[in-house]
């Protein structure tokens, strides 16, 4: 961020922090909390001595301070969103793995679906019921790949995903 803003500077001179801003975005998408504080930190550090008025100085005027200051509390609350974000999706992602270790290990055939009754998951016995492959069930209507019929009739038995979502329970 430092070279390409010294390499632009004129263009960036009304804004200097812009380029700083991704680093710490950057910092915090691919390394978290910590690597985003250590480039706001660098980035204050590099910003105030290179491109606030009086350059080359770290000098404590009252008009760079309160820049820095601005820059620092923004990438501040950049920093600990995009972290939130983060462990949000960490948590997700384990709890994903666990519900899918869950429902794989029943023994009784299990199939979900979303909300529009397209299939998100088959465990083996669903599979061997149906004899669709998870992959090849995945994102289908429920309807395509199990046939649900009344066993005293033969008659195919309204879909239930469609009754669950028309009644909401």
């Amino acid at each position: 961020a430092y070279l390409a803003t010294a390499l632009t500077w004129p263009l960036l001179e009304p804004t200097p922090w812009a380029l700083f801003f991704a680093a710490v975005m950057a910092g915090a998408w691919y390394g978290g909390l910590g690597p985003s504080l250590l480039a706001i930190a660098l980035a204050a550090a590099a910003g105030n001595y290179a491109f606030l008025e009086p350059h080359r100085s770290l000098s404590a005027e009252p008009g760079k301070l309160l820049a820095s200051l601005v820059f620092v509390l923004v990438a501040l609350f950049i920093a600990l969103l995009a972290s939130a974000r983060r462990r949000a999706m960490h948590r997700e992602t384990q709890q994903r793995h666990w519900l899918e270790g869950t429902l794989s290990s029943i023994g009784d055939a299990v199939i979900a679906t979303d909300t529009a009754g397209r299939i998100t998951f088959m465990n083996a016995p669903a599979e061997q019921l149906t004899q669709w492959s998870r992959m090849e069930a995945a994102g289908r209507p429920l309807e395509d790949v199990f046939c649900i019929v009344n066993e005293a009739t033969g008659e195919p038995v309204e879909d239930p995903v469609a009754k669950v979502l028309r009644s909401g329970t």
